[in-house]
């Protein structure tokens, strides 16, 4: 397809209901990374936004993160007791969700954000079992991971016969997605989804590693471990048949094996990692249920 990546960048340009990042999300984040926050200066931020507040509260007080003490009915308390890494994931998932809703054209947004969440989850699983330190923190490989299918969602929604006819030609030609993107169109979804955040003004780190997810080698050093570790949790999550592919098929997928030496990871620690992927599932769809 002739020059469709300016088509894609002109598009961007043009829609009026692209995924925005609330101002409260901001706000949230900033008093996160704030050394001199304590879970009351977290929690009045959330209270700003009611809608926030009482999806907050109502993960917080689901099976998954409930706790024998009892009900949580302040975010305060909900702040104390999981900590701030954890609300950061919840609100930050809870956000994408949220953002990306006018995007949801003809998908199962249900299967499309588990695999993501999942993914997200899965960096940390494998920062456990890593022989080789990261360079890089917990928080921004769950982001990636959680954004890092987001080009599809961009593709399919703005330019649904292109994402039809990718669909069909993976399928038919058992390809990768990313592959037949490229051959077809001259990049793929991961780009697609790296060009939106750069908009957003992401970190570096995160735009690279969303850009290059399918293919890691080709991410620039610096982001290199990075992108490779959404590459391998991207392949776990979907050889596990972990949520649904936009279109419900699920084609070949390309893995890069030299992944596993650069990240220290064995082949031998999948069954424990497949284990914890398993037991976050409920936490996957505690967020879900309150976006749905």
């Amino acid at each position: 397809m002739d020059d469709f990546r300016a088509t894609f960048y002109r598009k961007l340009d043009e829609v009026d209901n692209l995924p925005t990042i609330s101002p409260v999300y901001i706000a949230l984040q900033a008093a996160l990374s704030n050394m001199a926050s304590g879970a009351q200066d977290v929690a009045k931020v959330i209270a700003e936004d009611i809608s926030l507040t009482a999806k907050v509260l109502r993960i917080v007080n689901s099976v998954y993160f409930s706790a024998a003490s009892g009900p949580i009915a302040s975010v305060s308390k909900a702040v104390a007791r999981i900590g701030f890494s954890e609300i950061r994931r919840i609100c930050t998932a809870l956000e994408i969700i949220r953002s990306f809703k006018v995007l949801h054209r003809d998908i199962d947004p249900e299967g499309f954000w588990k695999h993501c969440l999942l993914t997200a989850i899965t960096t940390k699983a494998i920062e456990q079992y890593r022989a080789v330190p990261s360079d890089f923190n917990e928080d921004t490989a769950y982001v990636s991971g959680l954004l890092h299918d987001v080009g599809q969602l961009l593709l399919n929604c703005y330019f649904p016969e292109v994402f039809k006819e990718v669909l069909h030609c993976a399928e038919r030609d058992n390809a990768p997605c990313a592959d037949v993107e490229r051959n077809m169109l001259g990049m793929d979804h991961g780009e697609m989804g790296g060009i939106l955040l750069e908009r957003w003004h992401f970190p570096e780190a995160i735009i690279q590693a969303v850009s290059w997810h399918h293919e890691p080698g080709c991410a620039p050093e610096k982001y290199r471990f990075l992108a490779q570790t959404i590459h391998l949790s991207d392949f776990i999550c979907r050889s596990l048949g972990i949520g649904t592919s936009l279109g419900g098929i699920s084609p070949a997928r390309r893995f890069y094996d030299n992944v596993w030496d650069d990240l220290g990871v064995s082949v031998d620690d999948l069954p424990a990692i497949m284990d914890r992927i398993n037991r976050e599932e409920h936490r996957c769809v505690a967020i879900i249920a309150v976006e749905s």
